[in-house]
């Protein structure tokens, strides 16, 4: 049972009609949406601090009802007496905060939380969110911990109300005008839930991701309006379908398998935790997203809540930073880590098969001079053309990587005849670019080696055919 008390009339209340497993699945939730080691519900108990709700995640160092002095230097005191936000990113590196019990043991690195208040606008407590490692989160992501912290503070009006309501039942005599008072009153708490209600349900609609409820046969029986802005779907054309309707084909077939396997067994394939998968829109296009699915037993059978957050802009961050790692960024060709990768891979494939592969070293002839006359921005129009040119060169199977300022190599998945391979390479190279209305002309000098008999590195191999490009080039 929550009692706190209130400052205003120095009285106590009871909250008896809290759904702690509502409770606890906000907390569940927020740390899977933060990937933090702790998300917690904290009360304020005067002289001391009580954990009344923390996450059910392995990481978690905190328990329910352990608790801490007022005097402790802590993050949910300076709530209390700021009756503000905080979000201190690395604690352990913060002037302020290093000497904190909690950070200097190692438990806590970074915090974000916000006070939770009583309707006469007391503070209850503390909705926080805390990791052991430093954090960087985005204010997109901050924001959904402020609208679910408005369903506690909705459930905290609900028991107050729910108190004067039952206060004014027992005080009731058969005064007419008392009644008729008490009718007012009556009306008044009532429209009170309502309101609360509206706002659990406003607080649904605005937050960031699509929240969908669905019952064990996978019918839909409610979403928020993210949802319909997200799949492009009306509530009328989604409530009642089965949840499949936002899915691919792929994962559409397997979807009612799993909830009915997770009925079963137990098994949780989906159900409570965290996955990346692919959701189709109404308009057919298919999307990455974040889904994470909570389990709820309520009166006459089973629910899931989903909550779903589109990942489209992080996954393409996350392609643009795996094509920054492995591509060069003017010619697109591969660089030298890609390079390292797929030779790896032929060397392997190679001595499997017994078979040999060629390397290829280019180097542009007048690079320089060329650059010089007419520019960078001309210099680095001749790379794009010539890494273009030679991706069009190659087969799929072969790999053309940009190593120095003017010099590219190619991996021939097979060997290759070197005169005719190196005729060939320059008649690609040598065809004129056009710039500026001018016609440019550029030549190039290869040379080649192969594995095993020119060596078995890359770095053997790629010594052996610039010398022999050198040689080339000196003929030329």
């Amino acid at each position: 049972m929550l009692e706190a008390k209130l400052n205003i009339d120095n009285t106590y209340v009871r909250v008896d009609g809290v759904d702690t497993q509502k409770w606890q699945k906000l907390v569940d939730m927020l740390a899977e949406l933060f990937n933090a080691a702790s998300a917690d519900i904290v009360e304020y108990k005067g002289d001391h601090f009580n954990v009344l709700t923390t996450s059910d995640n392995d990481e978690n160092f905190l328990e329910p009802g352990s608790g801490w002095s007022w005097n402790t230097k802590t993050f949910c005191k300076y709530i209390v007496e700021k009756k503000q936000s905080i979000y201190v990113r690395d604690a352990q590196n913060d002037q302020h905060w290093k000497d904190a019990p909690f950070v200097v043991a190692g438990s806590v690195c970074s915090y974000f939380g916000e006070p939770i208040l009583w309707p006469n606008g007391d503070v209850f407590g503390s909705f926080c969110v805390i990791d052991n490692k430093p954090t960087n989160y985005s204010n997109k992501l901050k924001k959904v911990l402020s609208q679910l912290k408005y369903i506690i503070e909705s459930d905290l009006q609900h028991c107050c109300t729910m108190q004067e309501l039952a206060l004014v039942t027992a005080e009731k005599n058969n005064s007419l005008q008392q009644v008729a008072h008490e009718k007012e009153k009556r009306d008044e708490v009532q429209h009170q839930l309502y309101s609360q209600e509206a706002i659990v349900s406003a607080t649904l609609n605005v937050l960031v991701d699509a929240v969908i409820r669905i019952d064990e046969r996978g019918t839909i029986l409610a979403i928020n309006s993210q949802t319909e802005l997200m799949f492009g779907f009306c509530e009328k054309e989604l409530i009642g379908q089965n949840v499949n309707c936002l899915m691919p084909k792929a994962y559409k077939e397997n979807h009612d398998s799993y909830i009915s396997n997770h009925l079963h067994s137990g098994i949780k394939k989906i159900i409570g935790t965290g996955r990346d998968v692919e959701a189709q829109r109404k308009d057919g296009s298919i999307f990455p997203i974040r889904l994470s699915v909570s389990k709820i037993e309520i009166e006459g059978g089973i629910q899931f809540i989903g909550l779903i957050e589109d990942i489209t802009e992080k996954v393409e961050y996350e392609n643009k930073l795996r094509e920054f790692a492995l591509y060069d960024s003017l010619t697109k060709c591969a660089n030298r880590n890609l390079l390292a990768q797929r030779f790896e891979y032929f060397i392997a494939s190679a001595r499997r098969n017994n078979k040999e592969f060629t390397i290829g070293y280019i180097d542009l002839n007048k690079f320089k001079p060329l650059n010089d006359t007419y520019g960078h921005k001309c210099g680095d129009d001749v790379l794009v053309e010539v890494g273009k040119r030679l991706r069009g060169y190659i087969r799929d199977t072969d790999l053309v990587a940009r190593v120095g300022g003017d010099e590219f190599v190619i991996l021939f998945a097979d060997p290759v005849t070197e005169p005719r391979a190196s005729q060939m390479l320059k008649d690609c190279i040598e065809l004129p670019i056009q710039y500026n209305s001018q016609e440019l002309h550029i030549s190039a000098s290869v040379g080649f080696s192969t594995y095993p008999e020119d060596g078995t590195s890359m770095d053997a191999l790629l010594e052996k055919a610039d010398k022999r490009m050198y040689l080339n080039k000196d003929e030329n």
